[in-house]
């Protein structure tokens, strides 16, 4: 699905998030190669897929300090 939307993004590697029984918990990790394609996969955020909409989010790490 996120290669039919956005062809020129590419996927280093999705973790789907499960509960101690093994069922999905509704959110994945999602790597990218860089920040351009992080930016661009932000126009997935509110894409529907069977009935739900995505949210899009592109991690920041904590400041050191």
């Amino acid at each position: 699905m996120f290669l039919k939307v956005i062809p020129d993004v590419k996927l280093l590697d999705i973790r789907l998030i499960r509960n101690e029984e093994g069922k999905k918990k509704g959110f994945a990790f999602v790597d990218v190669e860089d920040h351009e394609m992080a930016e661009k996969s932000l126009k997935l955020n509110n894409y529907h897929l069977k009935g739900n909409a995505l949210k899009i989010h592109i991690y920041k790490p904590p400041a050191e300090g």
